[in-house]
């Protein structure tokens, strides 16, 4: 549901929904923006359609999860964060299906008007699909954490996916979530340290 964007040291989880072509809008911001600084977008839920023509119109770069910021005092793992929340087994199913290169070939060549009305009923049925699942379930696994931060020792990790903004301390490294966006924004800024930003 939502990427990822690096901005220079500037993280972000932002929604961008690519079942059609992006708006003139989001385009220039993202092309403007990245004539100033290095701009990165890592795949959320619902664009991973963006490609190789995406990075070509705006000058970003797709970087893919997990991906290691290394900043002048740390280093930074990033993971949109759904590949961690290894209990829901029915979301997982549906990612493997939904992000398979046959599925967005195909994707790719329906109609506009098509993909918004697909979109628009797996946003409805995965919002229904929510009702019945625990919280626990739809959190991160803390397993498949530890498992993902042995491979990066000494580094901190950054997700979203889960829109549950917090800062969870572990005693070898400490996890950053990303928030939701709605009226407004968040972010993290990192550069001697981290800190939280909140965006009108």
């Amino acid at each position: 549901m939502y990427a990822t964007l690096v901005a220079s040291n500037f993280t972000a989880s932002v929604e961008i929904i690519v079942c059609v072509p992006l708006s003139k809008e989001l385009t220039n911001v993202l092309t403007n923006l990245s004539t100033k600084t290095k701009v990165y977008i890592l795949h959320g839920n619902r664009d991973f359609l963006i490609g190789k023509r995406f990075e070509q119109n705006t000058g970003v770069k797709i970087v893919y999860g997990p991906y290691l910021l290394e900043t002048n005092s740390k280093q930074y793992v990033l993971v949109h964060g759904d590949e961690l929340c290894t209990d829901d087994i029915g979301y997982q199913r549906l990612k493997l299906i939904l992000q398979n290169s046959l599925t967005k070939f195909i994707f790719q060549k329906l109609s506009k008007k098509l993909r918004l009305k697909l979109s628009g009923q797996l946003r409805k049925k995965s919002i229904k699909a929510q009702t019945y699942k625990s919280r626990e379930i739809m959190d991160v696994n803390p397993k498949a954490v530890q498992e993902l931060m042995k491979k990066y020792p000494g580094a901190n990790l950054i997700h979203g996916h889960t829109h549950r903004l917090n800062t969870h301390r572990d005693k070898n490294f400490t996890r950053y979530v990303l928030g939701d966006w709605h009226e407004t924004g968040n972010a993290i800024s990192i550069i001697n340290s981290v800190r939280r930003l909140e965006i009108d």
